[in-house]
C-alpha cells in the first residue's frame, strides 16, 4: 500500500483497491479455517489446509508463467514520466 500512496504505482486507485480486497479473501479464509480447526482440536484439517496453501503458493512461485497469463508483469504497465 505504501507504494501506491507514494506514487510508485501506475495503476488507478480503484484497481489497487479491488486487487487488494480480492487478494486478501483466500488468506483470510485459510487463516480463519485454520484457527477454527485448531480451536476444535482437529489438527489433521489444520495440516491439510496448511499443505494446500503451501502447495498453491509454491506453484505460483516455481511456475510463474501461468500466473503471468492472468496477472500482467510490471513491465507491461505504462510508466509515469
Amino acid at each position: 500500500m505504501a507504494c501506491y500512496l507514494f506514487g510508485l504505482s501506475p495503476m488507478p486507485f480503484w484497481v489497487f483497491a479491488l486487487i487488494s480486497a480480492l487478494g486478501r479473501i483466500p488468506d483470510t479464509w485459510v487463516a480463519s479455517a485454520q484457527g477454527a480447526h485448531t480451536a476444535s482440536g482437529d489438527y489433521v484439517q489444520v495440516l491439510l489446509l496448511t499443505a494446500i496453501a503451501v502447495a498453491v503458493a509454491s506453484a505460483a512461485v516455481l511456475l510463474p508463467e501461468p500466473v503471468y497469463r492472468v496477472v500482467p508483469r510490471q513491465e507491461d504497465f505504462p510508466h509515469r514520466n
